[in-house]
Order: structure tokens, then C-alpha cells, then sequence
């Protein structure tokens, strides 16, 4: 299968940046974040790419912005990833 393009999303939270897993409803996340900050603190869950299960709590003081982009790919993983050093890889 030659590349393609899709939607991919990256999610800030407090400085940290996560990009969400294909399969993941960016709206449902959106809307758990929400909900979050209208309490004094919640686990929001949500899977990034490499089907990483990640639990960030929010809270109305949180920072945190969605950012989506069409890009091409080879195949259905992310495109850019943190290594372990949370310096960017590129896929």
C-alpha cells in the first residue's frame, strides 16, 4: 500500500505532548477533558500512538490544547513519536 494521508492529533497537557493513537475519538477525549476541568481534579484516559494507555489528571488549572493535521504516511502508525529521552522520533 503506497502512502497516504490522515488526521493526526497531538494533545498538549501541561507542557506534555501525547499524539493520539489512530483508533482514538478525539472528540470523546475533548469532551472527558472538559468535563475534568469543570471538577477540582480528574484522570482523563485516552490511548496514544503505539497503543500506549495514558491517565493524565486535569484540573481547571490544566493547560491543554488539541492540535490536528493531515499527514502522509506509509501506514496507519504516527508519524512523529517521544522516545524515551522525550526528544521527537520520526516514523
Amino acid at each position: 500500500m503506497g502512502p497516504h494521508t490522515q488526521d493526526q492529533t497531538e494533545i498538549f497537557i501541561d507542557g506534555l505532548s501525547y499524539i493520539l493513537a489512530v483508533s482514538a475519538d478525539v472528540d470523546a477525549v475533548q469532551h472527558d477533558v472538559e468535563r475534568a476541568i469543570a471538577t477540582p481534579g480528574q484522570f482523563v484516559q485516552f490511548t496514544a500512538s503505539g497503543e500506549r494507555q495514558v491517565r493524565v489528571l486535569v484540573t481547571p488549572q490544566s493547560h491543554v490544547s488539541f492540535v490536528t493535521e493531515d499527514v502522509t504516511v506509509e501506514s496507519s502508525d504516527a508519524v512523529m513519536a517521544r522516545n524515551d529521552q522525550g526528544d521527537w522520533d520520526f516514523l
